[in-house]
């Protein structure tokens, strides 16, 4: 053994650090787990606070049936009742997203595009009434004209206002027939009385219903199985409407066509009278039209009473009416048959 120089032996004693046994590195590890499974709780609690009562029902029927294959064992709740949690969110973020937008249509429509003024159901009905009245008035002074020069084309027109609308009857008489006998084929009379009809109707929006009636008068055996009053009273009522189309109203405004044959006789006691084959153009009533008339009073500067109870509602027109060409006027009819063909309608 080495001495040192007093002759002593020299002794090296060389230490070891670190612990060994219970004292060794694995308690990280147990930590790391601990630390992981409380993430996991915390997040899990935060999903079932943030998730709905259907959605954690679809949670708690997973664990229920918990398993490894798709075949046996629970389901994700991704893969329930064919509509899981992701789908089940969007489709309720769609719902909300609609529902914000038509709460937002709702709020532009009632603060922002409706009328300033409200009016109440039957101030609207007394404004359509009194804009038929002003056609009705106009369509009769076309009459009494037509009567004063003897030219027969306005000589069996009729005008009635009902709770339905307003009703305008074109029909045959014992000297002047609309059609050709037994045919669609408008006559040249009829044709400029539809047209003069149409120009005094022109600027009231509401709807138009267009009506074609004949006679009791058949057809002949061998015409019979091809073609009826039926069918004669609907082609009648459809030239009628290419008609009003080409003086100027409105496709959108022509809600329907209709032939009735001579299922509604005009003169039931003489059911081949000429007055039966007619046709019949109806203007309905219709709100926003009514609307539409008062805004223009209102914008005329008209007098209206407003401050009455809507039953007692007073209105008052000017007497300063539009000027409607009168059918004795060559300049308009000429203008007119210039500007529309009315030649061919079959």
């Amino acid at each position: 053994m080495p001495q040192g120089p007093d002759g002593n032996t020299i002794i090296i004693i060389k230490k070891v650090s670190g612990h060994g046994g219970a004292h060794g590195g694995a308690w990280k590890v147990a930590y790391a787990d601990f630390v992981t499974s409380m993430m996991a709780l915390f997040m899990v609690l935060w999903l079932i606070s943030a998730s709905t009562e259907s959605e954690r029902e679809l949670i708690a029927e997973y664990f229920r049936q918990p398993g490894l294959f798709s075949f046996g064992g629970g389901r994700s709740p991704i893969q329930m009742q064919e509509q899981g949690l992701l789908e089940k969110k969007q489709a309720e973020d769609q719902q909300n997203i609609k529902k914000d937008k038509t709460q937002e249509e709702s709020f532009v429509d009632e603060h922002i595009l409706a009328p300033k003024m409200e009016y109440s159901p039957e101030q609207i009905q007394a404004a359509q009434t009194q804009a038929f009245q002003e056609a009705a008035q106009r369509i009769n002074e076309s009459i009494a004209q037509s009567k004063i020069d003897n030219n027969g084309v306005l000589e069996n027109i009729e005008v009635k206002i009902d709770a339905q609308g307003m009703h305008i009857d074109i029909m045959d008489s014992k000297k002047i027939s609309m059609f050709e006998l037994g045919r669609d084929i408008l006559l040249p009379e009829a044709q400029a009385a539809l047209v003069v009809v149409a120009m005094l109707i022109k600027d009231l929006p509401n709807p138009i219903d267009i009506e074609g009636h004949t006679d009791s008068t058949k057809f002949v055996k061998s015409i019979s199985n091809r073609y009826d009053n039926w069918y004669l009273a609907s082609d009648r009522a459809n030239i009628a409407r290419k008609v009003f189309l080409q003086a100027g109203i409105q496709p959108e405004r022509i809600h329907r066509i209709v032939g009735y044959a001579d299922t509604q006789p005009k003169d039931v006691e003489n059911l081949s009278s000429p007055s039966n084959r007619r046709i019949t153009i109806t203007l309905s009533y219709d709100k926003q039209a009514g609307i539409q008339k008062l805004e223009n009073l209102k914008a005329e500067n008209v007098t209206k009473i407003n401050d009455l109870p809507a039953n007692n509602i007073v209105l008052e027109v000017n007497q300063n009416t539009k000027s409607i060409p009168s059918i004795l006027d060559e300049t308009f009819l000429t203008e007119t048959s210039s500007a529309n063909s009315f030649e061919d309608f079959r």
